[in-house]
């Protein structure tokens, strides 16, 4: 009883969603800090942790993987230098200083690379352009952050070159940040949960809020994202993960895409992807000929009995992709992408459609687009009929901003393997982007027909893992058909 009561305290105090894995590190990050408080009984500790928020915070800084380094996720800082800095620039009407948030920032690597793009694209007067202000839950964290000072570990996507020019050796092997940088941004503590923000955090022009929501369960990502938006100026953005776009997608701001890049913005902001109704039905191509496919004449479904054989079949990578399936499930989605990186580079070598699946869908969901999409491409060079690839394909499709190759690889995906709830959901959310609400609202009810059974659907999915826990996924799913069905 007592552990139900930590699971629901952390709920109730700090949003998080204790579940799998998760409970594991619950228990790790309880028996730790009862040692250090020299609590001996499980409820004296909680009846602490509902009063202290220090106590609080030290616990919600077990429960995280401080997964951070310099230079994350470049793709979202070249949008700001490139497009988004110039245009915020070119329409400030006076002195005062654009503003970013960088919200989650543990130790901060990400406020400092923010600070560092900004500087590389217009010197150091971009240092008075632009404001930076970093929050995060955890106050040890933050006091890092404001040392300034990172061991290797934070540098492994950061170029010798920039290494060189803002940082000096420090102790203990460590490179600490140049002072003009390290100084100009401001860190706070922030609980979000902890209703109202400070009134100092209002007018912001862009938030970064990467890789923190997917602690989240659906009802806190919802009451969060509508907190954030407040904090937005008019036409303020909010980015958030690669990975953690459809888990934001709640309509409560507009989703937008830029360059790949996909971010959330207050009305005004023209939309991703402007509704057609008229470009809904597309019938679904014949499969081409491609690598190790026998075709002729039209297309012929899949037999089951053979697309089973093939995903049961043992393959020489199915030690690395059990690997990196094991790590993703831990949610060190890098460490599994090394793991299966080597796969890349194995040329014409037979590698299987499972391992090069997974393998597509790590380097989606850390932004390499191209790389996914050849590695799509040679999974279904194994397996024509791969559903998972073909859904992958679709994705990549919808991010490049063509509904029509979207819906087509999905379509293909369902005729190949009825039950791919994926498939289905993809294609939900290209009905959505068209304005298609028949279309859309008819997805999505198929898509929660098939997540009825939780471990139907895991199975379903694949090598792919969920976007979602599948309660948070129905949650989505059904809060946008409420939405479609308001709006018929």
């Amino acid at each position: 009883m007592d552990f139900a009561a930590a699971k629901a305290l952390v709920r109730e105090r700090l949003g998080m969603r204790i579940d799998g894995p998760a409970e594991d590190s619950l228990r790790g990050g309880l028996d730790r800090r009862m040692r250090i408080t020299g609590e001996a009984y499980l409820g004296a500790y909680l009846e602490r942790l509902a009063k202290d928020p220090d106590e609080l915070a030290a616990l919600a800084s077990l429960l995280t993987i401080n997964e951070t380094y310099f230079y994350r996720e470049p793709l979202h800082l070249r949008w700001l230098t490139d497009r988004l800095g110039p245009r915020l620039l070119a329409a400030r009407p006076d002195v005062a200083p654009i503003r970013i948030l960088s919200v989650g920032c543990s130790s901060g690597e990400e406020p400092f690379s923010i600070a560092m793009a900004l500087c590389e694209r217009w010197g150091r007067a971009a240092l008075d352009w632009f404001s930076i202000n970093a929050c995060d839950v955890d106050p040890e964290a933050l006091e890092r952050a404001r040392k300034g000072c990172f061991r290797p570990h934070s540098f492994r996507a950061l170029s010798p070159a920039l290494i060189e020019r803002w940082f000096r050796r420090g102790p203990d092997e460590t490179l600490c940040l140049a002072d003009e940088i390290r100084g100009r941004v401001h860190f706070s503590h922030l609980n979000l949960l902890d209703w109202p923000y400070p009134g100092g955090l209002r007018g912001q022009d862009l938030i970064f809020y990467r890789n923190l929501s997917i602690y989240f369960d659906a009802d806190t990502r919802i009451l969060v994202q509508r907190r954030l938006g407040e904090l937005l100026a008019p036409r303020g953005c909010l980015i958030v993960g690669t990975a953690e776009v459809l888990a934001n997608d709640l309509g409560l701001l507009t989703r937008c895409e830029e360059d790949g890049v996909w971010y959330f913005a207050r009305a005004g902001t023209e939309p991703a992807t402007a509704p057609t109704a008229a470009r809904t039905r597309v019938t679904p191509p014949a499969p081409t000929a491609r690598r190790g496919a026998r075709v002729s004449g039209a297309a012929t479904r899949p037999d089951s009995r053979s697309s089973a054989a093939r995903r049961s079949a043992i393959s020489p990578h199915d030690g690395a992709l059990e690997r990196a399936l094991e790590l993703v499930r831990e949610g060190r989605l890098e460490r599994a992408l090394q793991e299966l990186l080597p796969l890349a580079e194995s040329g014409s070598d037979p590698v299987g459609a499972r391992p090069l699946v997974l393998l597509a869908w790590l380097q989606l969901e850390q932004g390499q687009a191209q790389a996914a999409g050849a590695a799509a491409e040679r999974a279904l060079g194994d397996d024509p009929w791969s559903a998972p690839a073909l859904t992958l394909l679709g994705r990549l499709a919808r991010l490049a901003g063509d509904p029509d190759a979207a819906i087509a690889h999905a379509r293909r995906a369902v005729y190949a393997q009825t039950a791919f709830w994926p498939a289905h959901l993809l294609l939900a959310e290209t009905y959505r982007d068209l304005g298609n609400r028949t279309l859309a609202r008819r997805a999505y009810r198929s898509v929660l027909q098939q997540l009825d059974d939780e471990s139907a659907a895991m199975e379903q999915a694949g090598p792919l893992p969920p976007p979602l826990p599948i309660s948070d996924l129905r949650a989505l799913c059904q809060f946008h058909l409420a939405r479609l069905d308001a709006a018929a």
